[in-house]
């Protein structure tokens, strides 16, 4: 089930340019003005983003996430590009990543790709996850230069 209510705003015919909401409270700009209504978003602990791969190059070549099978060792330059989906949550958990279980790193605010330059040969696992507390990751990659790529989503 979505965690998120629908509510119903019984207004006269007007249109409605934007909807905002800041501080629990719903902010609509039509066409007569400004209409304001306090609501509370319940539940924002519970909610978690969706999180999309949409595309992996290597070495800027754009590869499909199902079809990478075999990397040479000089396809070491790896770009994973990803949406985060949030519909209608004010905030949530920032977006961290984690490659062969070092520290968790917070990914940079607005990008929405990961760069991984200069990979050497060998065996990677690159994890993503929400919040800096341990949580179950949202997608894991793991991939090796010079031998097979697996996806686990």
């Amino acid at each position: 089930a979505p965690n998120h209510d629908i509510i119903t705003i019984k207004t006269p015919a007007t249109d409605i340019y934007d909807i905002d909401y800041y501080n629990g409270k719903i902010y609509v700009a039509t066409t007569n003005g400004l209409l304001l209504l306090n609501y509370t978003i319940n539940n924002l602990k519970d909610y978690t983003p969706m999180f999309n791969i949409n595309s992996v190059l290597v070495n800027n070549v754009k590869t499909e996430l199902q079809s990478l099978l075999l990397l040479n060792n000089n396809q070491n330059q790896i770009e994973i590009n990803y949406s985060v989906l949030a519909f209608g949550v004010a905030r949530f958990e920032r977006l961290y990543y984690c490659l062969n279980n070092q520290p968790w790193v917070l990914c940079e605010t607005g990008s929405r790709s990961l760069k991984l330059a200069a990979l050497a040969p060998g065996s990677y696992s690159l994890s993503f996850r929400f919040g800096e507390k341990e949580t179950t990751p949202v997608a894991v990659l793991k991939f090796n230069p010079v031998g097979k790529l697996g996806v686990m989503l």
